[in-house]
């Protein structure tokens, strides 16, 4: 089930940070696409399953999974090169910044406006994610 809105997705994550419950994203009630798996995308997925989220709500999209990640796909996590045309509720983009302007042109088939994008590219403004 997707978060009905922004919003809902906004509290969802909003709860996990204030929330004393060692599980609190096991209520998280949309989709995740994670964009790019390295060591800091990586590193957040390890915490985010850790808490609670369900690996079946998670879609990577990375070119070379690590093997840590390609273990994940038993459990449930989907694994892609693209993203495709599915629906989630938030996107995380954690690639290179030199790699952002191939990969951003890539998310539009599934930015709505009740999608939640975060972002943790170094040196990238605002405007040249929402261009």
């Amino acid at each position: 089930m997707l978060a009905a809105t922004r919003r809902d997705a906004i509290d969802d994550m909003m709860s996990v940070m204030k929330s004393p419950n060692k599980k609190p994203l096991s209520a998280f009630r949309g989709g995740l696409v994670l964009v790019g798996a390295g060591k800091m995308g990586g590193a957040m997925l390890d915490g985010w399953l850790s808490r609670g989220l369900e690996p079946a709500k998670v879609t990577v999209v990375d070119p070379q999974p690590s093997t840590r990640v390609r273990t994940l796909a038993k459990r449930g996590l989907t694994i892609t090169t693209s993203v495709g045309r599915s629906k989630t509720a938030v996107i995380v983009v954690a690639v290179k910044p030199q790699d952002a302007a191939s990969v951003m042109a890539t998310l539009k088939p599934i930015a709505r406006k009740s999608t939640l994008i975060v972002s943790i590219m170094a040196g990238r403004t605002l405007g040249f994610l929402q261009d």
